[in-house]
């Protein structure tokens, strides 16, 4: 038991127990303009005031996110990650379960803010491979007006692939759903509610609802799913509040004595008819203004139109990730350049590109690897990118046809069996991350600096340089 939270409320019944939630933040400490809303919305401040102001109606209120509170701003990767958990306890966390982005900054400092956090940050399904023992704690007590309420966290097992793999050396990730019904059946005496805190995603939600009987609620994230009603499965209830802070979801539990008799849900905008907590805002503000907003600031390019991403799954290359290839192929020189289509976070709006747009794009720091591969290894990487609906790619063109690649082509020439081919990818990429389980296995050539810096110097160099899509992916029904 990590704490228990004692809130000194007169006992009744009926009574209400409100349990509010985020997810997948994503390093969003400020506010920031919504194009939708065309207003400024989220930040911590405005989550303090919202927060707030429900505590006042009813003290039996409790606060969770549901992990991936790193990674997607300048801000959180200066700090490593430490400016979100000020804002997170600033606004008054309970608890947050680990999400896969939580390891980006490397897996020492984690265990760091997993001993010293204010805010529990737990997971009951990973376990170090040596020893057996958890990595952090795995579930939360609270105490509210009589009522025992029991809080497991959940990371998503593809964390081995979707963070760095140095990241998660000497950890195992376990089923989820096996973790839970242990801890239900050691501790089923000793609550009376029990919620999932889950980084699974929908799916995984579902399914876990669906093979587990005895979970109240589940609390869910990973997927950025907005669920505006929740999903119910049996007698769990399930909810998620979008992404990056732009919803404060809310679920009320109507109680009469232990049991919950009822269940009310409604996700409520972070717009600007909530004024930001002035308090919150100024630490913040302060914060980033003394941490990055010279550096951040400095010009490293210009685009003379916006560059994006690809809208959909099984669309072909992007301008963003065709510009983001060809600073890597630039920068070293290989033969070709591969890049993940999920590790491009951002959208460069067309004129001067900054060192914060940079960090936007790519917040993981990731640094660049050359490789050195046979014909046939080149085959296999292929095979995987076709797998995963094409991956961005420089110096080289495919056709994706199913699940499979056809049409392979390296500098202009058909791939060959026999030949030896130098690849320029990310060191996440390098190390087998998003399972390109072949790459490690590799010739490492070289180490390069960093993937921003990279794309920043290209920029400069080719001031006249058109990111556009050029059918370098092709997709063809089978």
């Amino acid at each position: 038991v990590v704490a228990c939270n004692t809130f000194d409320t007169q006992a009744g019944d009926p009574f209400t127990i409100t349990v509010l939630h985020t997810n997948d933040i994503h390093g969003r400490i400020s506010e920031y303009p919504h194009a939708d809303w065309n207003q400024m919305a989220g930040g911590f401040a405005r989550l303090a005031a919202a927060v707030q102001d429900v505590r006042a109606q009813n003290p039996n209120t409790l606060l969770f996110d549901a992990g991936d509170l790193f990674s997607g701003t300048a801000i959180c990767s200066l700090t490593e990650g430490r400016a979100v958990l000020l804002g997170a306890a600033l606004t008054g966390y309970d608890a947050i379960v680990l999400g896969n982005h939580e390891f980006d900054y490397g897996q020492d400092l984690l265990t760091q803010y997993i001993e010293h956090s204010a805010i529990p940050l737990i997971s009951a399904n990973i376990q170090r491979r040596a020893n057996g023992s958890p990595y952090a704690p795995g579930y939360v007590f609270f105490e509210l007006n009589d009522v025992t309420i029991m809080v497991i966290g959940l990371t998503t097992p593809t964390t081995v692939t979707a963070s760095h793999p140095h990241n998660v050396v000497g950890l195992k990730f376990m089923a989820p759903m096996p973790v839970v019904r242990r801890l239900q059946n050691h501790y089923a005496n000793d609550y009376d509610v029990l919620i999932v805190l889950s980084h699974l995603g929908q799916e995984a939600d579902r399914k876990l609802a669906a093979d587990l009987a005895g979970i109240d609620l589940i609390i869910g994230g990973h997927s950025h799913s907005k669920l505006e009603e929740p999903v119910q499965v049996k007698d769990t209830t399930i909810v998620q509040a979008y992404q990056w802070g732009l919803y404060l979801g809310r679920v009320d539990l109507h109680m009469e004595g232990t049991s919950i008799q009822a269940t009310s849900t409604t996700l409520l905008p972070m717009d600007e008819h909530i004024k930001p907590n002035p308090m919150v805002e100024s630490i913040l503000e302060s914060w980033v203004q003394t941490t990055s907003h010279v550096l951040l600031q400095e010009v490293v390019g210009y685009v003379p139109e916006a560059v994006t991403r690809s809208a959909a799954w099984w669309v072909g290359d992007s301008p963003l990730g065709n510009l983001v290839t060809d600073a890597l192929l630039w920068s070293t020189d290989a033969d070709f350049a591969l890049y993940n289509s999920g590790g491009l976070r951002a959208d460069l709006a067309a004129g001067p590109v900054t060192l914060e747009d940079l960090y936007r794009v790519e917040p993981f720091g990731s640094s660049i690897r050359t490789l050195e591969l046979s014909g046939r290894q080149v085959e296999q990487v292929f095979r995987h990118m076709a797998a995963r609906g094409g991956e961005q790619i420089s110096g080289a063109t495919y056709t994706v046809v199913g699940s499979l690649p056809e049409d392979i082509t390296i500098q202009g020439m058909p791939l060959a069996a026999n030949e030896r081919y130098t690849l320029a990818v990310s060191d996440f990429l390098a190390a087998g991350g998003s399972n390109y389980w072949m790459l490690p296995r590799a010739e490492l050539l070289n180490d390069f600096g960093l993937v921003r810096d990279a794309i920043g110097a290209f920029l400069l160099a080719h001031p006249h340089y058109v990111p556009a899509a050029h059918g370098r992916i092709r997709w063809r029904r089978p």
